[in-house]
């Protein structure tokens, strides 16, 4: 059993979900369903699930239109997706050729349904090579092993390397208390 693990619960159909926590800094706390709401109002909050639910792109473009921000933070922001930070934003938005600070009510049909796929292309690929790892102390599977999507980074932290899709550099700027990183030639 890995290292950290404070729970292990076996799935009558098979498999296990395990909470490995390390660092001890986790809680558990079982809440029947229907009790969900009251015990953890916040949850209601949280925004679409490219994940868990099968969404739309029309679906998307409607919550996304009613935003008026900076697409990176958008992305970034739990009440509209969840589970997108800094890293997935930036290969989300170089996947589907938007700036990081466009306005997100300024997007065209076209422009949302590229986003849209990009963004479940992106989450979809980074599941499948099990995640990202970056730096020695950086998130690992289960197996211990470091997540294998780290090899097709295409821009974040890629900044003075060539542009995949142009002969110009991938740049590095500020944004918020942070970084992106982009493709100025090919991101408008």
């Amino acid at each position: 059993m890995e290292t950290g693990t404070g729970l292990v619960i076996t799935l009558t159909q098979g498999g296990q979900l395990r909470l490995v926590d390390p660092k001890k800094g986790s809680t558990v706390e079982l809440v029947a369903a229907d009790a969900l709401d009251e015990a953890h109002p916040e949850l209601a909050t949280l925004g679409l699930d490219a994940v868990d639910e099968p969404i739309s792109w029309t679906t998307f473009g409607e919550h996304l239109l009613r935003r008026d921000g900076k697409l990176k933070a958008v992305l970034m922001d739990p009440t509209f997706l969840v589970g997108i930070g800094p890293m997935y934003s930036d290969e989300i938005l170089f996947h589907a050729g938007l700036r990081f600070d466009r306005s997100a009510a300024t997007l065209s049909a076209q422009e949302i349904r590229r986003l849209y796929r990009a963004v479940v292309e992106t989450v979809h690929e980074a599941l499948k090579y099990g995640g990202t790892t970056l730096g020695p102390d950086g998130w690992v599977q289960l197996s211990g092993k470091p997540g294998d999507y780290t090899e097709y980074l295409t821009v974040y932290k890629r900044d003075g390397e060539m542009s995949p899709r142009a002969r110009g550099p991938i740049v590095k700027a500020r944004f918020g208390s942070g970084y992106t990183y982009y493709c100025e030639q090919t991101q408008v």
